[in-house]
Parts: C-alpha cells; sequence; structure tokens
C-alpha cells in the first residue's frame, strides 16, 4: 500500500451506541480476524509495523487461551517482519487482500490465489489506455514488481528495480497475487468507480490505503472474507464464532460475513456505517479493548 495521509479517514462521531453490538455478546469467539494498518498499527507506524504492547497482550492472550487468531491484512509477504518479530507464532496471515496465506513462524506459504499473466496484461493495457496519470506495481510470490511513476510519494520509493513499464519489470513466469494502480490525475473515489467501470468483471476491485489514489487488484472472488471463510471452514468454525475487525473499505465483506464485524472509530465512514458495532479508534487500543471484554465471556 501507499504511505497514507494521516488526516484521512476522520475519527467517528462520539455517538457510541453502535458499541451495544459488541456488548450484547455472550460468548466469546473462536475465531479473531483482524486487519493490520489503520486498524491496530497506527497508519504513523506503517513503515515499522508496530503494535501496542496493550495489544500485542490482548492477541497473544486470546491465542494462549486458545482462541484462533488470524490477522488479514492488504500488507505483502515481504512486509510480515514486524508482525513475526512482535508475535512470533499467533498466526496465521492472510495478507494481499486474501490472496496469500502465510505461516507467520516461519514464512511459509500455505496457499495463494494467482492472477492470470494474461488477465494482468489486458488490465493493464485498458487502464493505461482509459485512466488519465496511471502507474502500475504488482505484488508476486516472488516480489515486488513496479514503474518508475509508481513510485512517487509512495512507500516503495527507496526499493531498487523500478521500470519503465509493468511489462518490462515483471518477469515471465512471475506468480502475481496483487495488481496496483495508482493515478496523479485522479481523487481516489474516482480511481475506484473508474477501475471498477472499467475492469471490475475481470479483477476484485479494493482500496485500503486512506487519502490515496490507489486501488488494488486481485483475481474474480479473492478477497479477504473468501479466504478467511475457507480457512475457517477447514477448521470447523462458522461464521457465528467469529469476530472481526477493520478499518477500510477492502474490510467490508469480511466484516459482514464474520458474526460480529466490528469497524474502529477512526476507520473509513464507510465501514463504519456497515459494521455491527464501533469499537476505539486504532490509535487508542479500541481492538484491544475489545478483545479484552470478549475474553472476559465463557468459552464456547
Amino acid at each position: 500500500m501507499s504511505a497514507p495521509s494521516p488526516s484521512v479517514p476522520q475519527p467517528a462521531e462520539p455517538e457510541r451506541a453502535p458499541a451495544a453490538a459488541l456488548m450484547a455478546a455472550t460468548r466469546r469467539p473462536r475465531l479473531i480476524a483482524t486487519d493490520l494498518d489503520g486498524t491496530v498499527i497506527g497508519y504513523q507506524h506503517t513503515r515499522t509495523g508496530r503494535i501496542s504492547p496493550r495489544t500485542v497482550a490482548a492477541l497473544t492472550r486470546a491465542h494462549d487461551e486458545g482462541v484462533t487468531v488470524v490477522f488479514v491484512t492488504g500488507r505483502p509477504l515481504r512486509w510480515l517482519a514486524p508482525l513475526r518479530d512482535q508475535l512470533g507464532e499467533v498466526g496465521p496471515v492472510i495478507c494481499s487482500n486474501g490472496a496469500v496465506v502465510v505461516d507467520p513462524a516461519t514464512g511459509d506459504v500455505l496457499g495463494s490465489h494467482e492472477l492470470d499473466r494474461a488477465v494482468v496484461d489486458d488490465v493493464v493495457a485498458e487502464l493505461s489506455r482509459a485512466v488519465p496519470g496511471v502507474s502500475f506495481g504488482a505484488e508476486a510470490l516472488e516480489g515486488f514488481f513496479w514503474e518508475q511513476a509508481f513510485r512517487e510519494k509512495s512507500l516503495f520509493g527507496d526499493e531498487p528495480g523500478a521500470h519503465r513499464t509493468l511489462q518490462e519489470a515483471l518477469p515471465e513466469h512471475a506468480r502475481v497475487v496483487k495488481l496496483m494502480a495508482r493515478s496523479r490525475d485522479l481523487g481516489e473515489q474516482e480511481l475506484v468507480d473508474r477501475v471498477r467501470d472499467l475492469v471490475g468483471a475481470a479483477v476484485t476491485v479494493t482500496h485500503s490505503a486512506p487519502g490515496m489514489a490507489l486501488v488494488e487488484m486481485a483475481a474474480p472472488g479473492v478477497h479477504k472474507a473468501a479466504t478467511l471463510e475457507e480457512f475457517a471452514r477447514q477448521r470447523g468454525v462458522g461464521a457465528q464464532e467469529v469476530v472481526a475487525f477493520g478499518d477500510m473499505p477492502n474490510d467490508l465483506e469480511m466484516l459482514a460475513w464474520a458474526g460480529l464485524g466490528l469497524a474502529v472509530a477512526s476507520g473509513h465512514e464507510s465501514l463504519r456505517a456497515a459494521a455491527d458495532g464501533v469499537v476505539g479508534a486504532c490509535d487508542e487500543d479500541g481492538v484491544a479493548d475489545a478483545i479484552e471484554h470478549l475474553l472476559r465471556l465463557p468459552a464456547p
């Protein structure tokens, strides 16, 4: 993801009624799923991946008491080291918006959903034709590949290997899990709407960088909720036994699928409106506070 603007999104209104959904829970969940950046990692810590000690303690306690903890993030494989350093074997991690499942203790890829190379080429060609000021980057299992223009004012600016076009940068056999497009000429929502109109039938389109005109594209049907549901089903866990936390539109499907979907108060307006409830802001340890409450409930 690209560097977010610290002023976006705006905090929620000080209305606390939605928290009633959390207070109404009568049993602790069997599975807790949480986004990372903007949910448990403050945007000022995006580069370092720092999680507050209180949140680390709450997540670790949940894991130690038998609750499955799953991190579900737009982050790529190469940005997961801080998670492993702070939380050890707590996990697994569903990253790249559902395209990859990783064992955080070993770094092993447990599963992936890749974009067909012909689809990548077609999408890049169509967006290059129809979207002003567009540039591209691609996350693959082999690494990150990007155009020179894509790095401007982004977190990718200090990484080597840019090329003039993505076609030049991307090896022929690279296994692409997430295609990204930025525009220097369109606004955030305008870009999202334009890309969905143009290529939404070929790829899953979402965005997770507040204040940044950047979209993220995955294989059709691949998003956080789809991979989380598959993971839970393999372990005999139903949606009603899951609590999920998020902050941005790429969390919408996950919060809608979970039995209890909670947005942080500092999250995107659209997610706060769609969630079952709103917990404290990311920088106020809202997720930790909610987990501490859930762990006081009887086990299922």
